[in-house]
């Protein structure tokens, strides 16, 4: 069975030849690249929050940012690589803890529905056979009260994605 996913296609688009030498040979730079690690920590906490918030704990912006911090330090190893030649492993731990910090300020108590995964795998077969099959993962699947349901996938890039991007964006509409 072969599977694509939208990081798998986005490599193909941004150059073929990166897609096969990462998904066909399997030869990928030693290590994660400091933008990457630092999103799976912030993941990871918001992980952690919506779970502490389904058994009816809401940690405070402190807790969530400590929370943040050791995942950082239990998972840090020299391999991670930092290219930016200005910015340090600092500068990023201290990116996650404020975007942390904002979404709490923003979202607390966390009463926007129900969360009824984290992590949710997506799946669709792109042929009648089951052998071509598009994957994905949505960050937190929410029922809202009105019996909507919400997407939502967390950005920790620099830049705000505009409607725009949101409307071109491959990865949301997989999920949708």
């Amino acid at each position: 069975m072969t599977r694509y996913s939208h990081s798998r296609i986005e490599a193909f688009c941004t150059c073929p030849k990166k897609y096969e030498f990462s998904y066909v040979q399997g030869l990928r730079p030693e290590g994660t690249g400091i933008e990457a690690f630092m999103g799976s920590r912030v993941h990871d906490a918001l992980e952690w929050l919506y779970g502490r918030v389904s058994m009816c704990d809401v940690p405070s912006a402190d807790r969530l940012v400590e929370k943040y911090d050791g995942l950082w330090d239990a998972e840090w190893c020299d391999s991670v690589r930092i290219v930016r030649e200005d910015e340090t492993a600092e500068d990023y731990r201290a990116v996650g803890e404020a975007a942390l910090r904002r979404f709490h300020e923003r979202y607390a108590p966390f009463g926007d529905g129900v969360t009824v995964g984290t992590e949710v795998r997506v799946t669709t077969d792109l042929d009648v056979t089951g052998e071509h099959l598009l994957m994905g993962y949505v960050d937190r699947l929410v029922k809202v009260d009105d019996g909507r349901w919400e997407i939502h996938d967390y950005k920790t890039s620099r830049r705000l994605p505009t409607q725009a991007d949101a409307d071109r964006d491959r990865q949301l509409a997989l999920y949708q």
